[in-house]
């Protein structure tokens, strides 16, 4: 074990290589090497759309344990949840046809209703007129009442006749509709032209009335049977939303763990650096802390380790002891180091030669000196192996060691430094260095922090997180790369 330092600071280097590697190739491409022009925003497009088409949008926000914007990512690869998400596609579409048709029913229902009522109201309308002057002479009222109800008749577009016969309750009631307008309007055209010299009476004239009335109310009834007829279907709708809606929640947990369309991260991880930012106080956002987790650990993903649903990262992460190369003599004093160890530490060498000229220093961010007020140390002690000299400052609680620090968790913090920022990330009531909501929230403080005290540009205050040129440069390269699309949008 007291060798673990010289393997991992290999280690160290060589991610600290990979990312300089990865920035300049970032810095190469040109407009030319753009094959065709993705969406312009992360999401799953197909997903999103039909949540708001079929006005599910808040249902599935406000069942979802993550950020709204995290919940919309397309998820891809995992078979298992694809499969769930196209079943729920399907229910979603199975609900909406069957919703139309009852929709489409109840309206042609309601519509053919409000028909017969208008009918009804007018031809009354009319008998009521007659009774009280039926002379139905040039100088009566009640010839413009029968004007008028003419006119409300004419305004009203009625359905077609069905082609051929049907049984159909709301058909036949539509049907009979049509003939009972028509006679109506013949009926009342027959008054309305009846010369004043006619002694009859006008109520008597009016002789379909009461077979109007009566006709109408046969209608009534095929409507309350076509009404009654649609409830199973009306059930059955509501059963395919119910079911619909119940697989939410499953979905949100097979989701969490996939890898999203974010370079690959997974859901959990991404809404990690979502809600960091979301709760910061400066212009930090998202994908800034997404560039810093991916050069100090790689999302958290450094040696194999994974995050858990809660943030929680599998393997313990931890840089190398800032001991100045102190175990590293002593090992080499005892003779304690192997053959193994011995290639590893020329590795280490070389390597090292070669990301200085890279870097400027090592590409993790807590590798270095820092001054009592969590501040850079421009001339920090004895590096020793190429690292500061920190001494204990939390008897190992974090780090493991009692006699050293060393960096801790996906963002890289120092014990001391954590002791300053650390923040509950994900309200389960415990500040967790080694929990990525956790890491990343207090990270967006302390970002916060240098920005006030350093000034406002990324370019500078970054480098109070680490005071490398060329780790800032590909921190803010990542950080560009992942904001060349938008996170999807929840209104």
């Amino acid at each position: 074990m007291r060798h673990l330092s010289v393997l991992t600071a290999a280690w160290v280097l060589l991610v600290a290589l990979l990312a300089s590697g990865t920035a300049v190739a970032q810095e190469d491409v040109t407009e030319d090497d753009e094959v065709a022009a993705e969406p312009v925003y992360y999401g799953d497009a197909e997903l999103i759309d039909a949540l708001r088409t079929y006005g599910l949008l808040d249902e599935w926000i406000d069942a979802s344990p993550i950020s709204p914007q995290a919940s919309l990512l397309d998820v891809q690869g995992s078979g298992g949840y694809q499969a769930q998400r196209q079943t729920f596609l399907n229910s979603l579409e199975a609900w909406a046809n069957r919703t139309e048709q009852v929709r489409t029913d109840l309206a042609r229902i309601d519509t053919a209703q409000a028909n017969a009522d208008t009918l009804r109201s007018v031809i009354t309308q009319v008998r009521d007129a007659l009774l009280l002057d039926d002379r139905l002479a040039f100088d009566s009222t009640t010839l413009i009442e029968i004007g008028d109800a003419l006119g409300q008749l004419a305004a009203v577009q009625l359905p077609d006749n069905p082609a051929e016969p049907a049984d159909d309750s709301l058909v036949l009631a539509e049907a009979q509709l049509n003939v009972l307008w028509d006679r109506a309007a013949t009926e009342l055209r027959a008054l309305n032209g009846t010369e004043a010299a006619v002694t009859r009476s006008g109520v008597e004239s009016f002789v379909g009335f009461e077979d109007l009335r009566l006709a109408l109310l046969d209608v009534d009834q095929l409507l309350v049977r076509a009404r009654n007829l649609i409830r199973p279907a009306r059930e059955d709708s509501e059963r395919l939303v119910s079911s619909a809606l119940a697989q939410i929640p499953n979905l949100h947990a097979a989701r969490m763990l996939g890898s999203s369309d974010v370079s690959g991260l997974s859901v959990v991880t991404v809404d990690a650096y979502i809600r960091a930012a979301a709760r910061s106080t400066c212009s930090v956002d998202w994908a800034l802390l997404a560039g810093i987790g991916k050069i100090e650990s790689n999302h958290a993903r450094m040696s194999g380790a994974s995050v858990s649903r809660s943030g929680q990262v599998s393997t313990t992460i931890l840089g190398p002891l800032l001991d100045g190369g102190e175990t590293e003599r002593k090992a080499d004093e005892t003779g304690e180091v192997g053959d193994q160890l011995t290639a590893a530490a020329e590795a280490i060498e070389t390597a090292r030669q070669t990301a200085r000229t890279a870097f400027a220093t090592s590409m993790w961010s807590l590798l270095r000196g820092y001054d009592d007020n969590n501040q850079v140390d421009d001339e920090p002690g004895d590096h020793g192996n190429g690292f500061a000299v920190v001494l204990d400052t939390d008897d190992g609680r974090l780090d493991g060691n009692e006699q050293w620090d060393r960096a801790v968790g996906p963002m890289q913090f120092l014990p001391e430094t954590w002791s300053r920022w650390a923040t509950d990330g994900n309200n389960d009531g415990v500040s967790d260095p080694h929990n990525l909501y956790d890491a990343a929230a207090s990270a967006a403080r302390f970002l916060c922090h240098l920005s006030a005290t350093r000034g406002s540009s990324p370019s500078t205050f970054v480098l109070g997180y680490n005071s490398s040129s060329a780790y800032v440069r590909s921190v803010l390269a990542t950080a560009a790369g992942l904001r060349a699309k938008s996170l999807p949008g929840v209104s």
